[in-house]
């Protein structure tokens, strides 16, 4: 574990210059999605350890496939405490815990029990928000974007041989 050290301007920072709430941070990230791929290996219910891994993630800097930054924040429910809810920075909706676990099941279903699953867009997680969820699915390693195949016989007629 990296040393640590107050700074000047009274906060910590590690050896390497990080603050330690980024390393503490990194850390609960990282803890998050490992016990996510772990149920997701062992087959055991994974709902709780995805939401959580959503919740470590809030406020991260994504960028969308087609390169537009955004963050997401959970919504809270009546009681005060996170709810079931993601509100992106770029959009008025909310995209709803139920919205992220059917696309998490077509991202397993697409690999067939082997992550990282190669998909080529977002629109290949069938649900509202895709486009926010991929790039999400994409930093947790359950999604590796792959460019499309493109036909060798593109812009040629018909007739012409490829």
């Amino acid at each position: 574990m990296d040393e640590i050290f107050d700074t000047a301007a009274g906060g910590c920072e590690t050896a390497d210059g990080f603050p330690a709430e980024v390393i503490d941070m990194l850390q609960i990230q990282e803890q998050a999605v490992s016990r996510l791929k772990e149920k997701i290996q062992k087959g055991e219910e994974i709902s709780t350890a995805l939401w959580e891994a959503i919740l470590a993630f809030e406020q991260f800097p994504f960028r969308t496939s087609s390169g537009l930054a955004f963050t997401y924040t959970v919504k809270l429910n009546r009681s005060g405490q996170k709810g079931n809810e993601l509100a992106v920075s770029r959009k008025e909706k909310t995209i709803t815990r139920s919205s992220v676990e059917k696309a998490l099941a077509k991202v397993l279903e697409a690999g067939r029990g082997v992550l990282p699953v190669e998909m080529s867009s977002p629109k290949q997680l069938g649900t509202f928000g895709a486009s926010y969820l991929y790039p999400v699915f994409i930093q947790f390693g359950l999604v590796v974007h792959v460019a499309p195949m493109k036909s060798r016989c593109a812009g040629k007629s018909f007739d012409q041989p490829c």
